[in-house]
């Protein structure tokens, strides 16, 4: 199987600090972000646009004062936006960031068989007690089917189209 890396299609959050709106996390622009309304628990999920085997999570989070990156967080798997299971908890990004407008992304392994449409990531706390997103990314496994049928194919050709813009 190799490796793609996919733009999630929607992002949603359990809330955002004026302008800074789940969508910015996602708008392939570094120089927007998602910014927390209040202090964590705060989460954001987005949305893979169909059941992909999620095999990394990319995240560039924002620097905000002396700190920045998130240092307690979760990586969440669903299917249904409701049942969220834990794919790597504790996560600790603090340190990890860029200047606004600037891309750098702190990767993160998941385990494998990780199928899921919704990838969430839950911040328990964070430097500043908040947290800011510029972009996330997914890379995940894609196998070109070997019997073409026509389901198939239509799901091959739409992977193929997000992929290749």
């Amino acid at each position: 199987m190799g490796g793609n890396n996919v733009s999630p299609t929607a992002a949603v959050a359990s809330a955002h600090h004026h302008i800074y709106v789940a969508t910015n996390a996602i708008d392939e622009n570094c120089s927007t972000y998602w910014y927390e309304d209040s202090e964590c628990p705060e989460w954001i999920y987005f949305d893979c646009g169909a059941d992909r085997e999620i095999t990394e999570v990319h995240i560039a989070w924002v620097i905000s004062g002396a700190d920045f990156g998130s240092d307690d967080f979760d990586i969440e798997g669903s299917n249904n936006t409701v049942d969220w299971i834990p794919l790597v908890d504790g996560l600790d990004d603090s340190g990890k960031g860029a200047a606004l407008g600037t891309c750098s992304y702190s990767d993160h392994v998941l385990p494998a068989n990780s199928v899921y449409r919704y990838i969430r990531i839950y911040c328990n706390s964070g430097n500043n007690s908040y947290d800011q997103v510029a972009m996330i990314e997914f890379l995940f496994d894609w196998t070109e089917p070997s019997v073409a049928t026509p389901v198939m194919m239509h799901h091959y050709n739409t992977i193929n189209k997000i992929i290749r813009g």
